[in-house]
């Protein structure tokens, strides 16, 4: 009994496990068909590793606004330089300067002509020889003249060793050049300076006489053998500037763009002393330095004031590089693919019919592009507008009324327009990708030089802007010269025209 008993036991518990496992595998079996797959991870394309915190690099400056002024002829005639005599016997011309000075500084380069030389002697001296005391040089420095421009008809007055120390003190006084002389003939003619990362070229001429027994002359004194290697100088030709001379001065404006020059300034010292109109072989001159690449023009000699004109001309844009072909890369072996296997499980489903092949799409054709308008042209030139200042006239001198009026014809009608002049402006925009310039402002403000001769001697001197306020200047007040300065700011006006009288305060 005992062993039936026992058997009968048995036989329950594999009963029971058999129904367990069908159990289990039924559960399984049905976790397999129908528990949701797991999300197939997204694969990382980005193999690159993060890049370090870096500064970004600041844009590269392309447009650039730019001012420029220039003077006419600084001059010292014996009054001059009289009034600028101290107590202690040195000199000073800084009274002259003080109420023009915030115009020569207000701009970026400001240009001024010195009709006078520096040689060294203190034996000083005027018409038709010129000898100035050194602190002219320096105290028109001090005032904000930053480019010294050496070249007219006086600067042989003392030889061309004369010539030659000239250039040596205006460059012991600190300006940024000397343009129109030279001190060594190893030295350049022209000059380029940077103005605010801008490269500017600056050339520089005055006129000689004519041919006199086979001499070349200037201010009708035969000039020294040597002499042209250390001045720039032209000559007129039957109403041309002579061919060789005219090479020259094209020459340098090919110098300075050699050299990097971005921006090109002439400045002659050229006309007809006391005519109001510029000579033809002058315009003519200032046209081809035009097309030759030069930005403005500025000019004096005539002792009074001429026009402000503009020429336009066309300006091939600067070419474009020619693309480069890029340097191929060279073949990497692609890294091997495993081919992706299909699960058992999706096997398995499929088997049993829960899952359906998807059927792929048939191809669509690529629809044709809509048809594009040819694009226009490029332009391949702009027009630039040059400024010429044809004479600025006198910017400081003894010329005056009371000194020319008895004088011969011509001077006696010039007398009053010898005591006015202007501090020419030019403001523009220069653009370093596309060469352009654009000029914002093409003017003047004119001048006029008051001279205190009512209060004893030595007389004082003084430049005085005619845009201020004219009845409240000290000078002005002193002399009793109100109307005359007003009367010379009129007269300017209708000979320039109004769109050439500067706007702005300073």
């Amino acid at each position: 009994m005992r062993s039936s008993r026992r058997k009968k036991k048995v036989r329950i518990k594999w009963g029971r496990f058999i129904l367990s496992l069908f159990v289990l595998c039924a559960v399984v079996l049905a976790g397999l068909l129908f528990w949701p797959l797991p999300d197939k991870p997204a694969e990382n394309t980005n193999t690159a590793e993060p890049p370090e915190n870096t500064v970004p690099e600041p844009p590269v400056q392309t447009e650039f606004s730019l001012r420029f002024r220039c003077v006419g002829d600084i001059m010292a005639h014996e009054r001059n330089y009289i009034a600028a005599r101290q107590a202690d016997g040195s000199y000073s011309f800084a009274d002259t300067y003080v109420y023009v000075e915030k115009y020569l500084k207000n701009a970026d380069m400001t240009l001024g002509n010195f009709e006078t030389t520096f040689s060294g002697s203190t034996k000083y001296s005027s018409f038709p020889r010129f000898n100035s005391p050194e602190a002219l040089a320096t105290d028109s420095r001090a005032a904000g003249i930053n480019i010294a421009l050496f070249a007219n008809n006086h600067m042989l007055d003392t030889g061309v060793a004369g010539a030659r120390n000239t250039v040596k003190v205006l460059r012991e006084n600190g300006f940024d050049a000397v343009v129109g002389a030279r001190a060594e003939t190893t030295e350049d003619r022209s000059a380029v300076v940077d103005v605010k990362g801008v490269k500017v070229g600056i050339v520089s001429f005055g006129y000689e006489t004519r041919i006199v027994n086979g001499h070349r002359t200037m201010n009708g004194s035969t000039m020294a053998a040597d002499a042209p290697d250390y001045i720039n100088c032209f000559r007129y030709d039957n109403g041309h500037v002579y061919k060789e001379h005219l090479d020259n001065i094209l020459n340098e404006i090919k110098w300075c763009k050699d050299n990097g020059a971005e921006l090109v300034i002439c400045y002659f010292h050229w006309g007809t002393e006391y005519k109001s109109t510029p000579d033809n072989a002058d315009k003519e001159l200032a046209r081809l330095c035009a097309e030759a690449g030069a930005d403005m023009i500025f000019a004096s000699h005539p002792h009074i004031m001429q026009a402000i004109d503009v020429i336009e001309v066309e300006v091939p844009y600067p070419a474009e590089p020619e693309p480069q072909p890029a340097a191929e890369p060279e073949p990497q072996p692609e890294p091997a693919k495993e081919e992706e296997k299909e699960s058992w499980i999706i096997r398995l489903r499929k088997a049993f019919g829960l899952i359906k092949e998807e059927a792929q799409p048939e191809p669509q054709p690529e629809p044709e592009p809509e048809p594009q308008p040819e694009p226009e042209p490029k332009p391949t030139s702009w027009t630039k507008t040059v400024p010429v200042f044809y004479s600025m006239g006198n910017f400081i001198s003894n010329q005056r009324y009371e000194t020319l009026r008895g004088g011969s014809a011509a001077e006696s009608r010039a007398a009053r327009w010898t005591e006015r002049g202007m501090i020419a402006n030019v403001d523009l925009v220069y653009n370093r990708q596309t060469g352009e310039v654009t000029y914002t402002d093409i003017s003047c403000i004119p001048t006029y030089v008051d001279r205190d001769d009512l209060h004893g001697t030595p007389y004082k001197f003084a430049i005085i802007p005619l845009l201020d306020d004219l009845p409240n200047n000290p000078m002005l007040k002193r002399t009793g010269r109100v109307q005359r300065a007003q009367d010379a700011l009129k007269a300017i006006t209708e000979f320039l025209g109004e769109q050439y009288i500067f706007k702005g305060t300073t």
